[in-house]
């Protein structure tokens, strides 16, 4: 596993540090003076900040603080609280609003004070963008040589790109606003998979909920070894490793593919739908305490996720993945917009992730339990395409790798 590093750029407080003074007056005394800056963790009172990042809480410390009133970081204003203003310490925490050289190359890496009578004085202070946040991976099942993209925030001075295994990832590129991040999967990844952390000049990422890669745990439909098929899309033609243009590829062997008219305003037909179950009481969900598959797991921690390829139509506006499941009666569904997901139709996959604590009744009852979906006996989901336009649609969708998820691990 990957450590954290310490992204925060610290020195030993040798002296007291050199503060630049601006004021009409050459007499400052009774005017503040700043000795150091440092976190707001007790353990780092000794300790002072040349820089913090984005969303940090700091201490600026120093004497005749009481008197100032406003506070700002490269010019912008950061609202304080009088209640953490005293004579020896200001409390503030940055904003993300706070611009740093990833958004403008001309900031002045500056901390600036003014005081009630308008005295000013100013203090060498770099304000970092913070390490990467990773919301989500286009593909989490993608193989070596193929590109993905990272969503997120803060992809900014990006050095490396790290899959499971340790192994580097190459041909980054981000978005100027920090985004987003393209980079293409290397040759060593860690067969049982695990998380992408992207390394910066502030850091290194933590772990989310959607950096998991090549997680296969949890997988009870890949319409190969696990195939529990119940009706729907027409079968075995329809379980297939080709599609009739050949423009979708298989993630590995064979893939569940609606090619079907989509009936418009969500109108019915079989030939859009996956429906899952063994028609048994054998146990198709997974079910294992020391994986996170326990019966008391809060659903939230659950997502059902696929892998989902689109070849036709050319936009995704207006067509869902409705994710249903019944228990006791109750029917709980939720309909991911598909535009959330697909990036473009030209039959790459990527991962469509669904919560299932989303999934609700019409009267807008939910799970609460994993174990409310495991030892019912029968186990039944069902994936549909639905179309929610006005006029019909001709699709060809394919999905894979149908599985449950705890995304805390």
């Amino acid at each position: 596993m990957i450590r954290l590093n310490n992204y925060i750029k610290i020195v030993w407080v040798f002296a007291i540090a050199i503060t630049t003074l601006m004021s009409c007056s050459d007499d400052d005394e009774g005017n503040p003076v700043i000795t150091n800056v440092r976190l707001t963790d007790p353990q780092s009172a000794g300790l002072a900040l040349e820089a913090a990042p984005l969303g940090a809480s700091i201490v600026i410390q120093g004497s005749n603080l009481g008197s100032v009133r406003k506070l700002y970081l490269n010019d912008y204003e950061v609202g304080l609280n009088p209640v953490y203003v005293t004579n020896t310490n200001i409390v503030a925490t940055i904003p993300d609003e706070v611009p740093t050289v990833a958004t403008n190359p001309d900031v002045t890496n500056m901390l600036r004070v003014v005081t009630e009578g308008g005295f000013t004085l100013t203090f060498p202070f770099e304000t970092l963008p913070p390490p990467a946040v990773i919301e989500s991976v286009s593909n989490e099942m993608a193989k070596e040589g193929e590109e993905i993209t990272l969503k997120g925030k803060y992809f900014f001075f990006v050095t490396n790109v790290i899959f499971p295994g340790e192994v580097e990832g190459s041909g980054i590129t981000t978005a100027p606003d920090g985004s987003w991040l393209k980079v293409t999967v290397p040759a060593g990844v860690d067969a049982e998979g695990g998380h992408i952390f992207v390394v910066s000049e502030s850091g290194i990422s933590s772990q989310t909920k959607r950096s998991q890669f090549a997680n296969t745990t949890g997988i009870f439909m890949n319409f190969d070894d696990l195939n529990p098929f119940g009706w729907g899309i027409p079968n075995p033609d329809n379980i297939t490793d080709e599609t009739p243009s050949g423009i979708i590829q298989p993630i590995s062997n064979k893939f569940g593919l609606i090619n079907t008219l989509l009936p418009k305003s969500y109108g019915w037909s079989n030939g859009k739908v996956i429906d899952i179950t063994y028609w048994s009481t054998q146990a198709m969900f997974p079910f294992d305490e020391s994986k996170g598959y326990g019966a008391t797991t809060v659903i939230s921690n659950m997502d059902l996720r696929a892998e989902v390829a689109v070849e036709k139509p050319g936009s995704m506006a207006g067509l869902e993945l409705l994710v249903y499941y019944a228990l006791d009666g109750a029917e709980y569904s939720y309909a991911a917009p598909l535009e959330d997901f697909i990036l473009t139709q030209d039959g790459k996959w990527y991962t469509v992730a669904v919560t299932l604590s989303d999934l609700a009744t019409s009267a807008g009852k939910k799970l609460s339990t994993y174990g409310q979906m495991t030892g019912q006996g029968q186990e039944e989901i069902r994936l549909v395409v639905n179309n929610s336009l006005a006029e019909d649609v001709d699709g060809v969708i394919a999905i894979d790798n149908i599985r449950i998820v705890n995304n805390t691990r």
